[in-house]
């Protein structure tokens, strides 16, 4: 028998372990890999999470859904691993909103763990729920508005001419005159969707004149122009007010353990910035909660 040396025996090993890799990479798609590309696979877990994502109809082929799924996923990666090609990926606007992404899908399971953990509302706290907030139950109302809109503006010179203006006309001479670009059309304003406290609010201003609401990166101004009442009845109604309770007390949950961690940091802005102060657009106190419940008329 022909003996081999020990640096030809590593070679040979090292031959042998090549070829593994290389059949193992143009393996066929077995059990929990449903897919390949580029030896990268696409699993079971990965094609269910993707079907989740989806609004299926009712009665639709399972089995045709669930390729059209996965050529989704397959066609979102090949498209991905060519604008890596591209650089992309080192692309620092990417790298930011990978960051983003990656932080609000972390603040989402958190809250999905917290909920988790979450006791059913008793029968009491349900009634008091839907008689705090009849805006969303007996007292719902559809309102017809006329409504501007705009992005909202760096400067804030606009804000003292929209307090005092009284009609529509006021407000667009307003902006007019601070150069501010808006959109105007009618919307309906659902009751059911708006806090109780701002409804109260918006249902004091005087007929006829306009209602600031901030929205963010946008400024909404209305004026109701019509209502019909849409109380939510029947079977819809316990549902959506317990769902209600649960996002309302997971909410607190979540500002409690904000308010918690945030002790345990230090957190330092740098000269001309500063955390907004409590109740602005955009500041903290409004953490969305997941499932959120939304009324059907």
């Amino acid at each position: 028998m022909t003996k081999f040396s020990s640096r030809r025996r590593g070679w040979l090993l090292l031959a042998v372990g090549a070829a593994s890799l290389v059949a193992g990479c143009h393996s066929k798609p077995t059990g929990q890999v449903v897919a390949t590309i580029d030896g990268d696979e696409i699993t079971l877990t990965e094609l269910n999470a993707e079907l989740a994502s989806m609004q299926i109809p009712a009665g639709a082929d399972k089995k045709l859904v669930q390729n059209a799924a996965l050529e989704r996923i397959v066609e979102r990666k090949v498209l991905a691993k060519a604008a890596r090609t591209d650089g992309l990926d080192q692309n620092p606007e990417f790298i930011v909103r990978r960051q983003q992404l990656e932080d609000a899908l972390l603040v989402q399971m958190l809250a999905k763990k917290v909920a988790g953990s979450m006791k059913a509302p008793a029968a009491g706290q349900v009634d008091k729920y839907m008689t705090d907030n009849s805006n969303m139950f007996a007292a719902r109302t559809i309102y017809t508005v006329d409504q501007l809109q705009f992005d909202t503006p760096k400067r804030q010179d606009y804000v003292k001419g929209l307090a005092a203006a009284k009609t529509m006309d006021d407000v667009t001479k307003v902006l007019d005159s601070n150069g501010i670009k808006y959109q105007r059309g009618n919307a309906q304003m659902d009751s059911a969707m708006v806090p109780a406290p701002m409804m109260a609010q918006i249902l004091k201003v005087p007929s006829g004149e306009p209602f600031v609401v901030p929205m963010g990166a946008k400024v909404a101004v209305s004026v109701i122009t019509g209502n019909k009442p849409a109380p939510m009845t029947g079977d819809q109604v316990r549902p959506f007010a317990t769902n209600a309770v649960r996002n309302a007390e997971l909410g607190k949950m979540l500002q409690q353990r904000l308010a918690a961690e945030k002790a345990k940091v230090k957190i330092q802005y740098q000269p001309g910035f500063s955390a907004p102060p409590a109740g602005t657009p955009g500041a903290p106190g409004a953490l969305p909660a997941p499932g959120g419940a939304t009324p059907s008329n």
